[in-house]
């Protein structure tokens, strides 16, 4: 198995880092500063050169191995196994993936001030819709996302009530982060 971070963007003219995709790029809470490839490996239970685009979440890597192995997954871990997608048997359905980053915006656009600042956002993506939301700044934004890849069109003021469900989802999402966690940090003893 392997994951892949989204690269470095470079112009070969400038040999210092440069602030990677813009605003909306590398670091960022945006679709190309998140979406990245898993790439996995398991000859002869694994089909050589298959690629999907269902929606999967870097929590799902967890328990697709343990499932190969025969392995339970600890209570209360979140993510769901792989394992239909990868093997083309059982069925694997995820309506929306939710995540978030703490830091994801640049101090400046200046090389030479490559650094990222706090700036609280989190998003919902689903096969349709793609919702940010900047906590601090209390500014959010949803995208179209098939039709819209690079979200420069933001239809938030036009789709408000579809706003509102995905930021009660982030929520209820937050709130599972949050006990999955504690339940990962609890011995199985206590």
């Amino acid at each position: 198995m392997s994951v892949s971070d989204n690269g470095w963007e470079q112009p070969p003219d400038r040999p210092t880092k440069v602030w990677i995709g813009g605003e909306k790029g590398k670091h960022s809470i945006y679709d190309l500063g998140f979406r990245t490839p898993i790439i996995f490996s398991l000859p002869g239970r694994i089909a050589e050169g298959v690629m999907r685009a269902e929606l999967v979440s870097i929590v799902d890597i967890f328990p697709t191995p343990l499932d190969f192995a025969g392995v339970d997954v600890p209570p209360g871990r979140m993510g769901f196994t792989l394992r239909p997608l990868l093997t083309g048997r059982g069925s694997f359905e995820r309506r929306q993936v939710v995540g978030g980053s703490r830091m994801n915006r640049p101090a400046g656009l200046d090389a030479r001030k490559y650094e990222v600042v706090p700036d609280p956002a989190y998003f919902l993506r689903d096969s349709e819709w793609r919702y940010v939301w900047f906590v601090d700044r209390a500014e959010d934004a949803l995208y179209r996302i098939e039709e819209d890849p690079r979200e420069m069109r933001n239809l938030v003021d036009q789709e408000r009530p579809r706003a509102m469900r995905y930021r009660a989802e982030i929520e209820r999402w937050r709130r599972e982060a949050r006990d999955s966690m504690s339940a990962a940090s609890t011995p199985p003893d206590a």
